[in-house]
């Protein structure tokens, strides 16, 4: 039996407010095998971008155990936290949170930051990453001077230049058209093939179709639509 990737057992996380707490996740159930593709569907507010945050070990859950290979990550000092998602975690966003000014090589080297790799090294592999996902010949190039789309190819290379165990992805279409998301997801469907776990929240039902596994994110509370029972 493997050991899930990604597991979350009772977890809940609520945030003061003048007049008492405001829940944002209830007793959420969840765990994720090595090579899943996992799309979490459901309304704004509903709590995805903050399941999100919790598996990358960006925020701490007010209740319940969350565990990364294994591991329960609640146990772990910040310097331990950060080391785990550096190593085994990759995170692409929406607004692609690249550096404008600074070269689409630079940009996908910024995940080797902190990190004790030699130059030489990293060099190569976010080469390596810029090839899978077809912009080598832009390395040079200013990320401002990309396309919407080159853009999100960037952040995909740079989420996967030090390959992780757990991709997490936040409306990787959202500002997207139709073609080029679909350009986009592609690209996602390649590495899931090549053995990368996903997990992508997003309101698109044409994104989700392409996973193995649906989710609905609904008022805090988490539900399986695809096949294969509830959560």
């Amino acid at each position: 039996m493997t050991t899930p990737i990604l597991s979350m057992e009772g977890v809940a996380r609520w945030f003061p407010a003048p007049n008492g707490s405001v829940s944002v996740l209830q007793d959420i159930h969840l765990s994720v095998e090595p090579g899943e593709f996992v799309c979490l569907t459901g309304p704004s507010g509903s709590g995805k971008t903050t399941l999100l945050h919790l598996a990358a070990l960006l925020d701490r859950p007010s209740a319940g155990c969350i565990r990364l290979a294994g591991q329960d990550v609640l146990s772990l000092d910040e310097e331990q936290r950060t080391g785990l998602r550096k190593h085994r975690v990759g995170m692409v966003f929406q607004r692609f949170c690249l550096l404008s000014h600074r070269s689409v090589l630079e940009n996908v080297l910024f995940r080797f930051r902190y990190l004790d790799t030699p130059d030489r090294e990293a060099r190569s592999m976010a080469l390596q990453a810029l090839e899978h996902v077809g912009l080598t010949s832009h390395s040079d190039q200013p990320a401002r001077l990309l396309s919407g789309g080159e853009m999100q190819r960037v952040a995909i290379a740079r989420a996967i230049a030090l390959p992780p165990d757990l991709l997490l992805v936040d409306e990787p279409t959202g500002n997207l058209d139709p073609a080029t998301g679909a350009g986009i997801m592609s690209h996602f469907m390649e590495l899931n093939r090549r053995g990368i776990t996903i997990i992508m929240a997003t309101h698109n039902t044409a994104v989700a179709g392409h996973a193995g596994r649906r989710l609905e994110c609904r008022a805090g509370r988490l539900r399986e639509t695809a096949p294969g029972g509830t959560v």
